[in-house]
């Protein structure tokens, strides 16, 4: 039995998932396929999971290897593939029973060498669909939106897989080497239903953000840029920026790293025919690639008013940095009228905090409150002219901030602190970045909208699963978080990752119906064109023809009032007239 399509499976240290993975393979309606497991070093009691279902079912490929990675996984399962066409499958995830049959279906149809489907994402009993497109498809469409596949949305005839070339042995091999695929096909099709439930896990490779095998993003931009087929080369270039710049907020730990890759790029991205022709999907890219080159210097300042114990504040970057204690020390505390109060009402945070920007608009730097713990590191944010974090949905949070020297939006907050006295600082931060940069205040994390990033609470106040988690509130004494209820409040309204993933398919439903409606009024407003071209040709004949008749009737009204025809006339009506007739024109005719 020819086998139709191969599956290949990378298996790492996966045993709690492989059995509803492998059961999903082996429960194909399309029989004429075989599954190849790579095991990758597993540790956890998954090799000998495997070894047991290969014993049971001929159909079953087992292949031990070192740990390598998936994409050396990969390429010994292309290598070791005798179907038609190859698919692939993580081991954490799996496939509806007929995924094989409607993929293999609808490139056998359109006789396609690859085949792209939208996916479903899953969290405990809920799911969504991602990665939904408009026909036609194009391969440079497929390219743009690589942001919504990887390897199991595709299916592939291995002569293509053969052509292109192993896999880079990366982290992020799917990403550099799905967007070469793509460029060499001859002929895509689209499956428009999912077949493939990728299962969002916490603790995946990609969820561990501190990890420096994240950074292979860079190798795998530019081995897409490098590798892509020549007319698909605008099209990578965009895609590729756009997954830097997302990585860029999303793997905050190394975000300054990728940020600085995605520098690399801005003479290809300006000069783009994509980023050119449509500006306004590009905003936050250009947004980063407008900001300065030079960060500001690794200086954390804490509070040391009143003596208090600031040795908890530590770390803040990743390598390096300051620590400057803020006291009366170097601080002068009657140079201003309203600070000198609030220090002799012992307010110190109030106080550190306005002597924190007071340094900070002369050096450069970050201020983290005692009254917050650090929980990650501020080096992306030295790209910044300033930061600062909301408290809640309608307030701007003085317990941390940062930004470089002399910059425009810290300068204005002070001279708005001190000229109003009535102003607590966080009331002076939101008052004078609404007045300064028309900010709406909604808690939301703005990177480049404003000459000023944005952080949402989770970021700076709360560490409760956000993207970034800089800092968290926290009240030492008792060892609890101490979290307002407006606070509660605005992250429970804050969208996260699998919120906004469901956000996104809503707005492409939103926009895919919204589409079909355009293209249907667009239809029935050509075909009342061609009815009113239709009815105007009509129209044209029809006078055309009146007039031709007009004419006919004019020439016969000669022709009546000739003399020839009245003279013929007058003989038809008698015999001896008809004779004459008669005789005139057999006369004629000889």
């Amino acid at each position: 039995m020819a086998v139709k399509i191969s599956v290949i499976v990378p298996v790492y240290n996966t045993k709690e998932y492989l059995e509803k993975c492998i059961q999903s393979l082996l429960s194909q309606t399309l029989e004429e396929n075989e599954i190849i497991l790579v095991d990758d070093g597993s540790t956890d009691g998954s090799s000998e999971l495997l070894d047991a279902y290969a014993e049971s079912y001929s159909k079953i490929k087992v292949i031990h290897i070192d740990n390598g990675g998936q994409g050396r996984a990969r390429n010994i399962g292309i290598a070791n593939a005798s179907g038609t066409f190859l698919m692939f499958c993580d081991s954490d995830d799996y496939l509806q029973e007929n995924a094989f049959e409607k993929m293999y279906g609808t490139a056998m149809d359109g006789g396609y060498d690859l085949v792209y489907a939208p996916e479903y994402r899953v969290r405990g009993n809920n799911k969504y669909i991602l990665g939904e497109m408009e026909e036609p498809l194009t391969k440079e469409n497929l390219i743009l939106n690589m942001s919504l596949m990887s390897f199991p949305s595709l299916l592939v005839k291995k002569d293509l897989l053969t052509k292109v070339g192993e896999a880079p042995e990366i982290v992020y091999e799917d990403v550099a080497y799905v967007p070469v695929l793509i460029s060499n096909a001859q002929n895509i099709g689209y499956c428009n239903t999912p077949v493939y439930y990728y299962v969002q896990r916490s603790n995946s490779t990609l969820s561990h953000t501190k990890e420096e095998k994240i950074l292979d993003l860079r190798k795998a931009v530019e081995f897409a840029i490098t590798h892509i087929d020549p007319s698909c080369q605008d099209a990578v270039i965009m895609s590729m920026a756009l997954k830097e710049a997302d990585k860029v907020k999303w793997f905050w730990y190394f975000g300054d790293v990728l940020l600085e890759h995605l520098w690399t790029l801005e003479e290809k991205i300006k000069k783009n025919p994509y980023y050119l022709a449509t500006p306004e999907k590009y905003k936050e890219l250009t947004g980063f690639l407008n900001l300065s080159r030079i960060p500001y210097d690794k200086i954390l300042y804490v509070n040391g008013f009143g003596g208090q114990d600031n040795q908890r504040i530590q770390g803040g970057f990743r390598e390096g940095g300051e620590r400057r204690v803020l006291s009366e020390e170097n601080c002068d505390i009657n140079g201003n009228d309203k600070i000198r109060f609030l220090y002799e009402c012992k307010d110190y945070e109030s106080v550190a905090s306005y002597f924190a920007m007071k340094h900070i608009l002369e050096t450069g730097g970050v201020y983290v409150s005692n009254d917050m713990e650090i929980t990650g590191v501020f080096d992306s944010t030295r790209y910044f002219d300033a930061f600062f974090g909301y408290q809640d949905e309608e307030s701007i949070t003085d317990k941390v901030f940062g930004g470089r020297a002399d910059n425009e939006a810290m300068r204005a907050i002070l001279e708005c602190y001190e000229r109003e006295q009535s102003l607590t600082m966080p009331k002076a931060m939101a008052q004078t970045l609404g007045d300064l940069y028309q900010v709406e205040l909604n808690g939301r994390t703005n990177y480049v909208k404003y000459p000023v990033m944005l952080l949402a609470p989770l970021a700076v106040v709360a560490n409760a699963g956000g993207r970034i988690a800089l800092t968290q509130r926290k009240k030492y004494d008792e060892d609890i978080v101490v979290v307002t209820s407006k606070t509660l409040e605005a992250i429970y309204n804050y969208p996260t990752g699998w919120q906004m993933g469901q956000l996104r398919n809503e707005r492409f439903t939103v926009h895919r119906l919204r589409s079909k409606l355009r293209t249907r009024i667009r239809q029935k407003n050509e075909r009342i064109e061609e009815k009113n071209e239709r009815i105007e040709e009509l129209k044209g004949k029809l006078t055309a023809e009146r007039q031709a008749h007009k004419e006919s009737k004019k020439e016969l009204n000669k022709i009546k009032n000739s003399r020839p025809y009245k003279a013929g006339m007058y003989l038809n009506g008698s015999k001896l007239g008809r004779l004459i007739i008669k005789i005139c024109l057999k006369l004629s005719k000889e």
